[in-house]
Parts: structure tokens; sequence; C-alpha cells
């Protein structure tokens, strides 16, 4: 019934461990086996718990933060909100351009734009306005009368490019007053009636009276009356604005100088 000690080793080895013992083995080397058994599996166990401590800290370390969810704006987006401003954009744009193109009756209209001491333009009764630079001393032109110029033009409504100016050259402008055809253009001959030798009157033809008071649409009777630009690139600019259809009246607004140089008795 009594066990001995070796017995009870044996037992509880077999019991612990799963030692199977072969017979003959002594206590002492029971013992060795058993222990070092045991410290086998406790470093094993230790190697283990490091290991696995060691790549939980790896995997935490090495696990990125997720990244940051993905943006709504998607190029169907930019292309909607590309849509949409110019939608309004073009919609403020086409309404700026109404807004411009009623209150443009006076774009070209120089009493419009005056600065603290500017003299202003008067109108007459046709729509020409005219301004006095400069009071003449010598006679006055009338009807009848042959009169000489110098005269200098502008497309003011368009870029304001120049048509000629006659200052220091032999090209002056000399026409009867009230010929019959007639041989100026009407703002000429309106502006030029009653002006007094030596003064200098400044004319501005409204765009949308370009035919009444200048010259004609028609190439093939444009320069039939006079003044007549000499250069090349001045008729150019003149017949580019009179010619052009997408032009609004107010671009092709003219102006001129004319100074009365004499009057031919």
């Amino acid at each position: 019934g009594k066990q001995t000690v070796k017995e009870r080793m044996e037992t509880t080895n077999t019991r612990g461990f799963g030692v199977v013992m072969v017979g003959g083995a002594s206590g002492s080397s029971i013992r060795t086996t058993s222990y070092t058994r045991r410290r086998r599996m406790r470093i094993m166990m230790k190697n283990q718990g490091l290991a696995n401590q060691d790549l939980s800290k790896r995997r935490t370390r090495d696990i990125k933060p997720p990244p940051p969810p993905p943006t709504t704006t998607t190029r169907r987006h930019l292309a909607l909100g590309t849509f949409i401003w110019g939608s309004v954009f073009a919609s403020s744009s086409s309404s700026s351009s109404l807004a411009l193109d009623s209150e443009c009756a006076s774009c070209s209209d120089s009493n419009s734009s005056l600065q603290p001491g500017d003299k202003a333009f008067r109108v007459s009764n046709t729509g020409l306005r005219v301004l006095d630079v400069k009071e003449g001393k010598g006679d006055q032109a009338s009807k009848g009368q042959v009169v000489v110029l110098d005269w200098s033009g502008y497309t003011a409504g368009y870029q304001a490019k120049r048509i000629d100016n006659t200052s220091g050259t032999d090209n002056q402008f000399v026409f009867t007053l009230g010929a019959d055809p007639p041989q100026a253009i009407p703002a000429f001959e309106e502006a030029v009636l009653g002006m007094r030798q030596g003064g200098v009157r400044r004319v501005e033809i409204p765009g949308e009276l370009e035919e009444a008071l200048a010259y004609p649409v028609q190439k093939n009777a444009r320069y039939d009356r006079g003044p007549v630009p000499f250069s090349l690139g001045g008729r150019r600019a003149l017949d580019f604005v009179l010619d052009n259809k997408t032009l609004k009246p107010f671009n092709k607004t003219l102006l001129f100088d004319i100074r009365l140089n004499n009057i031919r008795k």
C-alpha cells in the first residue's frame, strides 16, 4: 500500500510533465531530468512571452494610422463648380454688358467725363457737339467764302487712332462754304460757319450720327467730300470704324480739331 519515494516521484513527474520513466533510473537522475525539463520549459515560456510582447510592440509600432477619408471634391464636383461659377460669371457679365449698353448712350460723350476746369461741349440742333478751344480774332466765315483749314481727326470711340493731322504740312483742306454740291462733310460745314480766322474749334460726331454728319457708309461715295485722310494708315483706321458692323454706335464716335487759317474772299 505504501509507495516508495521513487514511485511517488515517478507519479508526480508523469502527472505533471508527462515524463515517461525508463526503469532502472535513479532518483537523482529523475530529479535532474525533471528539473532540467522544467527549466527549459520556463525558459521557452519566458522567451515565448518576450517574443509575443516584442511582436505586439512591433505590430503596434508598425501599425500606421488610417489614411484620412477621401475628400468629396472629385473631378465631377470640380467640373460642376466650374460650370456653376462660369454660369454666374456669364450671367453677371451679360447683365453688366446689358447695363453698359443701356448706359452707353453717353459713353462717347465727352461731356459725361469732364474734369474740374474742363469746358463743356455745346450740342447743336443736329446733335453735333462743338467746343471753342480758341477764339479767333479775324474775319468771320460765311457761306460762299473759300476757307483754308488745318485739321486733325481721331477715332475717339475706338482706340483713339489718328486719322490725320495736317498741321505743319502742305495738305490743308480748302473748300467753299455752302457749295452745291457740298465740298465738306456736314460736321465741317456746320463747325466752320461762323468761325473767326485764327480760331480753333473741336467737334465731336456721335457714332449714331456718323452718316448724317460725317462720311457716307457707301465706299464709292465716302470721300466725295472732304476732309480726306492723306495717310494710308489714317484712312484704314477710319474705314475700319465706318465699315465694322460689330461695333456699337458709341465706338464709331469721331473727334476733329479745326483751325481756320485763312478766308479767301
